[in-house]
């Protein structure tokens, strides 16, 4: 009878492996690493992605005994289908912002602000046509001192295929 159980006992074990196996490459066919490109971008350039074309128009920074402050003034057009926040035609690109401290803490900011004031709303953000925002970032001072290379405000835009293109404007913080 010890034989026999340790059959069926291997036997379950076989078919529960195989099982486990069949399972997780059903479950990850259709997986696709995501690989990220960074590309440096100059103030006033016009960056032209098949989704979204996008100026860095004005970038202010100050350090204060608490806290980082990155303003960044940016014009930018949604000339086709968003996939934002890593959500399929989600057209809110601003979640896609940020303030990148590399190798330290990272900052979003509350939202895209119109010019003069405001949060730019969702309806607003959807309507085709270029529009100027600015992105206010703040984080604490401790977060900043803690980088290990040039902060700057981040753009991350989808491309086809679980592939990123980061676009980012180096900031100058003098202190």
């Amino acid at each position: 009878m010890k034989l026999r159980s340790k059959i069926v006992l291997l036997m379950t074990l076989g078919l529960l492996g195989v099982g486990f196996v069949v399972r997780y490459r059903m479950v990850n066919r259709n997986y696709h690493r995501q690989t990220v490109k960074e590309v440096i971008v100059k103030q006033g350039e016009l960056v032209k992605d098949k989704t979204v074309h996008f100026k860095i128009l004005s970038a202010e920074t100050k350090l204060t005994a608490t806290e980082a402050f990155a303003s960044v003034r940016i014009s930018v057009n949604q000339i086709g289908p968003g996939n934002y926040g890593f959500k399929h035609d989600y057209p809110y690109y601003d979640e896609n912002m940020w303030f990148n401290i590399p190798y330290g803490y990272y900052s979003v900011a509350k939202g895209a602000e119109k010019p003069h004031g405001g949060l730019l709303n969702m309806a607003e953000m959807e309507r085709p046509g270029t529009r100027m925002i600015v992105m206010n970032f703040r984080t604490p001072i401790d977060n900043y001192r803690g980088r290990n290379g040039t902060s700057r405000f981040s753009f991350l835009v989808p491309q086809d295929s679980n592939q990123f293109i980061k676009y980012s404007y180096l900031l100058n913080f003098e202190s």
